[in-house]
């Protein structure tokens, strides 16, 4: 008589966990993206804004590693935690960021943290294209 084998516990919990290691890789690429931005784009005077741009995952933050805000700046309070694994926030701690991202009518938008995060996608889609690819090759 044929035993029956089903390991779909262990493919899901798998799946899982890699797809929440693709998902917090791809917030530090875009953290690190946006910095990459906002110096490209010459938008640095304290140093503050860019510094202020932090991660926050379930486990973990990287929040307040900005520095001091300058004058008439400040560090606006930490976002609360993401509710799950494969949910990860890139904030900016600068409470100007909002106006030089988006612009006013005496400010041009930059579209630093667009700009950045796009620049993530390709990774993100082909992690997880070999997610998908080995789950795949698990079901035959």
């Amino acid at each position: 008589m044929a035993e029956a084998f089903n390991n779909w516990d262990e493919i899901a919990a798998a799946m899982d966990k890699a797809a929440g290691q693709v998902v917090r890789k791809v917030a530090f690429d875009g953290e690190a993206n946006i910095k990459a931005e906002i110096t490209s784009q010459d938008l640095i005077d304290t140093g503050f804004m860019r510094n202020s741009v932090y991660v926050k995952t379930h486990k973990e933050s990287t929040y307040g590693q900005g520095g001091s805000p300058p004058k008439g700046a400040t560090l606006l309070p930490e976002i609360g935690s993401p509710p799950d694994d494969k949910t990860a926030y890139v904030v900016s701690g600068a409470n100007y960021t909002w106006w030089l991202n988006y612009g006013t009518i005496y400010i041009a938008a930059y579209g630093f943290f667009e700009k950045g995060m796009e620049r993530v996608k390709p990774g993100f889609d082909a992690a997880m294209a070999a997610i998908n690819a080995a789950m795949k090759r698990a079901g035959r």
